[in-house]
């Protein structure tokens, strides 16, 4: 796949997909500490479903500028798998409605848990 022409350089979208991905992971860690909470009282599971998806979606957009600013093809790439993975978790965190459980199953694939290992092996080279 190739970058984006005059695209920015590799250690720039490196440091800001780490960026993004700090800012989201200091919100989703903050929302998965709530989740066992909602699991016990079923009138939190709404909210905290709900907070967890607006928090994955900010996260997927975040990855996806970086990834339409990469000028390195094979980053784009990566950074484009790592939004879609998180797009297929919110998917089906939708269709987990309020059921807490569920939600968290559609965290537990080996998908969303080598989050970021592609990017990260490309922005250590």
């Amino acid at each position: 796949m190739p970058g984006v022409p005059d695209g920015a350089d590799r250690k720039t979208v490196c440091a800001a997909y780490a960026k993004v991905e700090g800012e989201a992971g200091a919100k989703f860690l903050t929302m998965v500490q709530k989740l066992p909470e909602a699991i016990a009282e079923p009138l939190k599971a709404g909210p905290a479903v709900a907070e967890l998806k607006a928090a994955l979606k900010e996260y997927q957009a975040g990855l996806s500028a970086e990834a339409a600013r990469s000028a390195d093809g094979q980053l784009r790439a990566a950074i484009q798998a790592d939004a879609a993975t998180i797009g297929k978790a919110v998917a089906n965190i939708e269709l987990a409605g309020d059921d807490v459980t569920k939600a968290l199953a559609a965290l537990n694939t080996p998908e969303f848990q080598r989050l970021g290992e592609g990017v990260k092996a490309l922005c250590e080279k």
